[in-house]
């Protein structure tokens, strides 16, 4: 569903036209909304469109690449929202459907200071950019729980079912996620250079 653009017309631009058309920015819209009309696209800086896979068998071979300790960014169970995540486990593999990614997410401890392990299917995790700053390291926790350990306290506190929390730099691609992924259609943003 990409724009249609004449072969003439990127022959026809200077060097720079066509690289800032392929590089720089690419416009995002719905599929179940798209109609040829760009009015209602967004532009986003190349930089921050991630990839998702598009099947589960496409998730599943993506999902063979990650390591253990892989920095990525995973949807929160019941959840459309991505988050950052370390990898625990990718040996999780199912015939005919979604493999299954055990990630730990940062900052989702519970009271007592233990992070639960996720299990998200393989086509909802995606790498973490290295030049992204959570592939740099694992977030400090912002949990109750964490400040409790720290300061050596421990006090009743009724338990969280939040999701984990976000870096700012991150917020960007929280605020797209809902964009990103439609649960009961899997519909997915296309992109469109400029």
């Amino acid at each position: 569903n990409a724009v249609q653009m004449p072969l003439k017309n990127i022959v026809d631009m200077s060097d720079i036209q066509r690289e800032a058309l392929f590089t720089e920015k690419v416009f995002i819209q719905v599929n179940d909304e798209y109609n040829g009309d760009l009015s209602s696209a967004r532009a986003v800086k190349r930089q921050h469109i991630l990839p998702l896979a598009r099947s589960h068998m496409e998730g599943n071979d993506w999902g063979k690449r990650l390591r253990k300790g892989s920095r990525v960014y995973a949807i929160y169970p019941k959840t459309i929202s991505f988050y950052c995540a370390t990898v625990i486990d990718c040996s999780t593999y199912c015939r005919n459907q979604d493999d299954v990614i055990v990630v730990e997410f940062d900052g989702d401890e519970d009271e007592s200071g233990t992070t639960p392990q996720r299990h998200i299917p393989a086509r909802f995790v995606t790498l973490v950019p290295r030049e992204f700053e959570t592939n740099k390291r694992r977030r400090k926790s912002t949990s109750d729980a964490a400040r409790r350990r720290s300061s050596k306290l421990v006090t009743a506190t009724a338990p969280s079912t939040a999701p984990p929390t976000m870096h700012a730099a991150d917020n960007m691609l929280a605020d797209m996620s809902d964009m990103l992924y439609d649960p009961p259609t899997g519909s997915k943003y296309v992109s469109y250079p400029i």
